[in-house]
């Protein structure tokens, strides 16, 4: 039996309206998954742009691209361009933190794996520079606290040797990982204009 054409349009518009139901369907899902489970990147206490963030430089100078995309967060442009032409190779912590208050800045430090000073950045969505990986230098960029058991359960850490993506370890994990590699914590504190001083 064949249908009328009226009743084949009907029957058609019904199939594609059913189509387009699913379809609207499917992608009101994926917005609610996405917006309840969002990446990881996103729950990161600090955030730092792509265009911010510093790779490291002259096979060796992660204390120094830490630094620079630090001070690029906290809109010290001028600083950060300074250290990127002036400053290559090894570092440690302790030059870095002699080196910012010579310059005039404010740091919070720990040279002996005092997690306060890790709780402080997290508190005020400041960065850090610590010592994190063997004779390696990274960004401390806050923890994740379990909303419904207020406890944390991992850390995030931008890597200058893979600025595209933000390590996620446990916090156990990460805790024997920055131990073990000395413990070492700089954050740089803001107090108005940053000014290179010599």
């Amino acid at each position: 039996m064949t249908l009328p054409y009226p009743l084949k349009i009907a029957v058609a518009m019904n199939v594609n309206l059913n189509k387009l139901y699913f379809t609207v369907l499917w992608i009101v899902f994926v917005l609610v998954i996405l917006i309840r489970f969002p990446g990881q990147e996103c729950l990161a206490q600090v955030y730092i742009s792509q265009q911010a963030r510093c790779e490291n430089y002259n096979n060796g100078s992660c204390v120094h691209a830490s630094t620079i995309t630090n001070l690029n967060y906290l809109q010290a442009p001028l600083l950060a361009r300074y250290i990127r032409n002036y400053y290559r190779g090894g570092d440690y912590h302790y030059g870095l933190n002699q080196r910012l208050q010579k310059w005039g800045l404010q740091t919070y430090s720990t040279f002996s794996s005092s997690k306060r000073i890790l709780d402080y950045a997290h508190t005020r969505k400041l960065p850090a520079v610590i010592s994190y990986h063997r004779d390696h230098s990274c960004l401390f960029l806050g923890w994740y606290v379990n909303p419904k058991t207020r406890t944390i359960t991992h850390a995030y850490v931008l890597n200058p040797n893979d600025t595209q993506n933000i390590e996620t370890p446990t916090y156990t994990s990460f805790m024997r990982n920055w131990t073990q590699n000395d413990g070492e914590a700089v954050v740089i504190v803001p107090q108005g204009q940053f000014r290179r001083k010599r």
